[in-house]
Parts: structure tokens; C-alpha cells; sequence
């Protein structure tokens, strides 16, 4: 079936969901493990489904529950990229310990 078929209402409340942002306890390699565990599981419920690794790369931004200087400091580092990769490796690299400092 087609995301305009039967699954389509699903498919959207699947995307929307607020449990995909990142837990406020949770570790950036969790969130962004889960992440693509999310990713595989909605490619499982429609294969057509297609967003550019440039708009997973903001949709995992805009839910990592970072601080506005947080997300500019991650964009200047992949050169304004939101190429998924680029991205899932700057947050690793910059806000692997950020949990840590804020538990103290």
C-alpha cells in the first residue's frame, strides 16, 4: 500500500511523534542509534517513503534538544552541511560528554 492508502495517518503520526526527540537523560549515540533504528523501521511500514539525508540530518537536529548556540556551533563545523552523516558525526564529536558536564 502506498503512504496514500490505508497507512498514510499511521505513517504521520509515526513521523510526528514526540518521542523521537532525544530524552533528557539520554546520550547522543543513543538518540542517534535510535534514530536510524526509527529510520529502518519506517522504511519497513512504506518503502517508498524517500527523505534526502540533507533533511534527516535537520529533522535529527531540530529533535536533539540542543541549545540554539549548540545547533550554529554543529552547522559551522559541517560547513552549513545538514547531510546526515556530517551531522550525526559532529553532534558525536561535540556533545558526546555534553550529559556528562550537565550532571556534574
Amino acid at each position: 500500500m502506498t503512504p496514500s492508502g490505508g497507512y498514510a495517518r499511521e505513517i504521520e503520526a509515526f513521523v510526528n511523534l514526540k518521542s523521537e526527540m532525544r530524552k533528557s537523560s539520554e546520550s547522543m549515540q543513543s538518540y542517534i542509534m535510535r534514530r536510524r533504528r526509527w529510520w529502518a523501521l519506517l522504511k519497513q511500514l512504506d518503502s517508498t517513503i524517500n527523505l534526502s539525508t540533507e533533511n534527516r540530518g535537520d529533522m535529527l537536529l531540530d529533535a536533539a534538544r540542543i541549545q540554539p548556540w549548540q545547533r550554529q556551533m554543529i552547522l559551522t563545523s559541517t560547513g552549513n552541511s545538514t547531510e546526515l552523516k556530517k551531522v550525526e558525526d559532529a553532534l558525536m564529536e561535540q556533545m558526546s560528554d555534553y550529559r556528562k558536564s550537565e550532571r556534574g
